[in-house]
């Protein structure tokens, strides 16, 4: 599998819908999505994947997606996680009703059946092209994930990638820790496997720029000084890997430091950083911290991290706002501060799906340390 590099990251002021014009806000975010959407046009069925944090998910849905649009006219589709509870295919099946807003196929139709039957009516309607966008794959793989139905919807992902419907194009996003794994599962199933793009980490030099631009764009924006944001992005650079410009960041590290340090000025009203800032003590105090301001509830959210939201092996999983209010560790009330507070410190991150919400730990760097605070 061959592909590309670099995508720059965000960190301010927390989770906002994104729009076109966020493709100009980062450098090099114009390079690498035209190189992927060039990818996509090329190919029914594209494999994306990369390490934790690289940005899979920001560069399609603040790069590629809106140029596709734009240029050629797409829609598009996208999945951004797979509740353990629902097959892969209802899942796929449901999200294309609500984001195509097409109608329910007919109840004698199975459930492969109707997908295709579904996008089949989408062309009909329109002969605009159609992205759909399967994000997270990896959670397909999770230890405890039932077996027998992923093995069948992967079956049928090949067989639909290579179905003779024009304008259709895959593109199937996932962790590269996990794309062993998932080569394994996929095995013989080559449509699956054969375009994929590598989205790696930003270097030092490449991210240095990104966030003293966001910090700027900030609210209240503040000024960053590139020297110490240089410094700062070295320290978190992925381990072995010299003090240049050219050493790749550890981008989930850095998202947290930043976000941390903009909220540690904008709290005390300093609007520059200028000086030395050191990036381990942020990270160690930064969910301490988070679960601190919680104040008597931090010990139900401790509990809700620890035993609902990591899994036997460290993972994140997926918790549905139902599951969450059954395992009775507060009151509604209660369980509803908790839950703002920590998505809002980026500690949880929240998607709407079929009337409820499902929850999952920003990043892995946190489900590490909540496993480790378990242990």
């Amino acid at each position: 599998m061959t592909g590309a590099t670099r995508e720059p990251v965000n960190p301010f002021p927390g989770p906002q819908p994104y729009r076109a014009a966020d493709r100009d806000r980062f450098h090099g975010r114009e390079a690498v999505g035209r190189e992927l959407a060039s990818m996509i046009l090329a190919h029914r069925c594209v494999a994306l994947f990369g390490p934790s944090g690289a940005g899979k998910s920001s560069v399609m849905q603040a790069a590629v997606i809106p140029a596709l649009d734009e240029e050629y006219d797409f829609r598009h589709v996208a999945i951004d996680g797979w509740p353990a509870d629902e097959e892969p295919v209802a899942w796929l099946l449901y999200t294309l009703h609500a984001q195509l807003k097409l109608v329910a196929p007919d109840a004698t139709l199975g459930l492969y059946e109707s997908v295709e039957w579904t996008v089949r009516q989408a062309f009909r309607r329109s002969d605009r092209p159609i992205l759909i966008y399967l994000d997270q794959i990896e959670q397909l793989l999770f230890p405890g994930r039932a077996a027998a139905p992923v093995e069948a919807f992967l079956d049928w992902l090949d067989r639909f990638a290579e179905a003779p419907i024009r304008g259709l194009h895959l593109v199937l996003a996932m962790r590269e820790d996990y794309l062993g794994r998932f080569r394994d599962r996929a095995r013989g199933r080559h449509r699956l496997l054969e375009n994929g793009f590598r989205l790696g980490p930003m270097t030092v030099g490449e991210i240095v720029g990104a966030v003293c631009q966001s910090a700027r764009g900030g609210v209240p924006p503040q000024s960053w000084s590139p020297p110490a944001m240089r410094t700062l992005m070295l320290q978190v650079r992925v381990p072995g890997q010299g003090e240049a410009d050219e050493a790749e960041v550890q981008t989930a590290f850095a998202q947290i430091v930043c976000r941390a340090l903009f909220a540690e000025r904008a709290a005390g009203g300093a609007a520059t950083v200028d000086g030395p800032v050191q990036a381990e003590p942020i990270l160690r105090g930064y969910l301490d911290n988070s679960l601190a301001a919680l104040g008597p509830l931090r010990h139900a959210a401790e509990q809700l991290l620890e035993d609902q939201l990591v899994a036997a092996d460290g993972t994140r999983t997926l918790l549905t706002e139902e599951a969450a209010r059954a395992a009775g560790l507060a009151t509604s009330d209660q369980l509803d501060v908790i839950l703002t507070d920590l998505e809002r410190a980026a500690i949880l991150r929240a998607e709407q799906h079929r009337g409820t919400r499902y929850f999952e730990l920003g990043h892995d760097w946190l489900a590490k340390k909540v496993h480790e605070r378990k242990q």
